[in-house]
Formats: C-alpha cells, structure tokens, sequence
C-alpha cells in the first residue's frame, strides 16, 4: 500500500508508541525490583510469602498490560500507511499478548484468595504458562512491527533491524521452552534479556524523536490498494 502521506497524527502517534514502551519498561522493572528486595515468591505449597509485595507486583503486570495495548494501537496508527495487513496482525498479536498475560494475572489473583488449597499451586502454575504464552504472541508482534519499521525507515534501521533479531530470538526461546521444558533452566532469563537495551533504544527515538517522514521502501503484499 503506497504511503498517503505522513501529517502530523502520526508523528503523534510515534511519540505516544514510544511513551508507552518506555511506561512498560519503568513499570516492568519497578515490579521485578519488588519482587527481589521484597522477596515475595510462591512456595511449593502454594503460599504466598510477602503477601502485600506480590500484590504489588501483580499490580504493576496489569498496568503494563494497558500499556501494551496502548503500544498496540499507536503503532497500529503509525505503520498502517506502510501495510496495513501486517500493523493490524502486529497489533492483534500485541493485543493477544495482553489479553494471556491478563488471565495470568487473573489466576494468579485467585490462587491467592486461596491460598493453603490444594489446587491454589495450580493456579500460579498457570500464570507462568500465561507468561510463555502471552510472551510468544508479543514476539510475533513485535517481529512483524519491527520489519514495516525496518522497511518504513521511520527509525533508524540499525534499531528496527535490532528489534527484529531480538524478537525472532525470543520466540525460539518460547518454542524451546514449550517443547522441551527443562531448557528453561539453561536459557532463561538470558535469552529476554537483549530486549530490554533494544525497546529503551527504541522508545526514547521514539518519544523524543518521532517518527522520519522519508520511507526509503514501501512494502506491498497481494491485495493491497
């Protein structure tokens, strides 16, 4: 689909993309920094240790779920004049990730309005199987935004390209976990761990800079207009 022109919504909508990753990250780490000073972990018993520090933690997952979907949407509005087929199926795979991530959230909630229950351990099983699966839809969103980025050249391409191995990467990690289990001790977190340098990089451009107004390609799939 040929570029109809780049006025100033999307400029706006650059900035509030890169807003919103860098609101994700803040308040990503702000909840893992509870969890390691608070020390709050689920026993194998399925009791919560530091009750209130979990909760907390919880907290923050759910607001970088409504910052990812925000996330979903500006890039939605950015990248549609590039190929609108492929922002939208970034976009729905973004939105599912948030969607899991939000049932994890969920289970894990109720697991602790039950906690001492047998089945409570299950529960929080299942937020960590929402993580893995929320984190797979979030690489295949990531990947197909970073490549209309790329081919975009609204950033620079030394960025998007970056982006694009880091989620490609990441969801080889997810298939590994998810086939074979026990990888995960050899692999995690180190294989997450290049993202975090990647979207800082990719939010500041973006919320300080915007978006450039050049395309150096355009990328047009069957069925395009």
């Amino acid at each position: 689909m040929a570029a109809d022109g780049f006025d100033r919504s999307q400029q706006t909508w650059a900035r509030v993309a890169g807003v919103a990753l860098l609101m994700i990250i803040a308040v990503g780490l702000a909840g893992q920094a509870l969890d390691a000073i608070g020390g709050a972990e689920v026993s194998d018993s399925g009791i919560v240790l530091h009750e209130s520090r979990y909760r907390l933690g919880l907290a923050c997952e759910f607001a970088m779920l409504n910052f990812d979907i925000l996330l979903a949407v500006a890039l939605y509005e950015l990248l549609a004049i590039v190929n609108r087929p492929l922002a939208l199926l970034g976009t729905l795979w973004r939105c599912a990730n948030a969607f899991v991530l939000g049932v994890g959230v969920v289970a894990a909630v109720t697991a602790l309005d039950m906690q001492r229950a047998p089945i409570a351990a299950g529960f929080f099983d299942m937020h960590d199987a929402a993580n893995l699966i929320g984190l797979f839809f979030w690489s295949m969103g990531a990947a197909v935004h970073s490549w209309v980025l790329l081919v975009s050249n609204y950033i620079p391409r030394v960025l998007s390209s970056t982006y694009l191995i880091v989620a490609t990467v990441i969801f080889a990690g997810c298939l590994a976990i998810l086939i074979s289990p026990g990888i995960r001790t050899v692999i995690d977190p180190w294989f997450v761990l290049p993202d975090l340098p990647v979207e800082l990089a990719v939010g500041l451009w973006l919320a300080i800079k915007g978006a450039t107004q050049s395309q150096a390609s355009q990328l047009e799939l069957p069925g395009d207009p």
